[in-house]
């Protein structure tokens, strides 16, 4: 069990400090700090710089959840999780990432990524964590490296995607776990523990979705949001070819229309022939 006080929460140094602290009967204190009711909003970019925590049974989240949340109830309102980590009896080296649609009462269904760091741990220094977000579109990104994204397609269409509607409430709390797959702190765990954070931003929407690899075909010079579009795959993109490849994009100059044999063991092999017509 877990308890928020309002000293879990302070601001020293400019910096936003949220912290769980174990107590003498077994219990936690912590906190969760929401926008709701102040400041709410309807896409753009949000950038949190934190150090996080390391240690089992802590669970620090940046997130948000549909401003309709009280009248529709989750998961039906949607969530985004920016960032969401589980310590570990060791380095915190994963990070993750997810968007939550469902039906209220009913099921859930949820798409995810994971982030390992290539050495240490993500409680060793600030890193920032983001997210994209736009009509029917929503990227992650780690130290400004995109990786993830969902759009509605993503979803069974069974599924409403909430993500268009309301606006948004943003919450940073640092939880205890204790569950299967998140085991509770061991002895091995710290406490105080605490989430560091020196800035939260939250930019409006001005991109355009779309392709910026100006070497794809289908590169979008308008573009300032990388969307994951671009298309790179070479073969003959003429369908009228013998050799078409339906899954090219980029042309390669390889299309012919010079039928005959093409094995070079047969008696009538066609040496000039690229589309072997049986």
């Amino acid at each position: 069990n877990y308890v928020q006080t309002a000293d879990n929460s302070y601001l020293q140094n400019d910096n936003l400090f949220i912290v769980a602290r174990e107590l003498s009967n077994g219990q936690y204190t912590s906190a969760r700090l929401k926008s709701q009711g102040l400041q709410n909003f309807t896409y753009g970019r949000i950038d949190v710089r934190a150090i996080l925590p390391i240690g089992q049974g802590l669970w620090p989240a940046i997130w948000m959840l549909g401003s309709n949340f009280e009248n529709v109830g989750w998961p039906a309102c949607g969530e985004i999780d920016i960032m969401e980590q589980w310590g570990s009896d060791g380095p915190t080296n994963t990070t993750t990432g997810a968007a939550h649609v469902g039906i209220c009462p009913g099921s859930s269904f949820y798409q995810s990524f994971s982030n390992v760091i290539s050495s240490g741990s993500y409680a060793d220094n600030f890193h920032v964590y983001s997210i994209e977000w736009q009509p029917d579109y929503i990227a992650w990104y780690v130290d400004n490296a995109q990786f993830f994204q969902v759009t509605p397609s993503s979803y069974p269409s069974n599924y409403t995607w909430p993500f268009n509607s309301n606006d948004w409430y943003l919450m940073i709390n640092l939880a205890i776990s204790n569950s299967t797959w998140a085991p509770a702190p061991n002895s091995n765990t710290i406490f105080p523990s605490q989430i560091e954070i020196d800035y939260v931003r939250v930019y409006e929407q001005n991109g355009i979705l779309g392709c910026t690899d100006f070497s794809a075909n289908n590169y979008n010079p308008n573009a300032t949001c990388d969307d994951g579009s671009c298309l790179t795959i070479y073969g003959c993109t003429d369908s009228l070819a013998c050799n078409f490849n339906p899954q090219a994009n980029c042309d390669d100059g390889s299309c012919s229309t010079i039928y005959g044999c093409t094995d070079s063991l047969a008696n009538n092999y066609d040496v000039l022939a690229t589309c072997d017509d049986g």
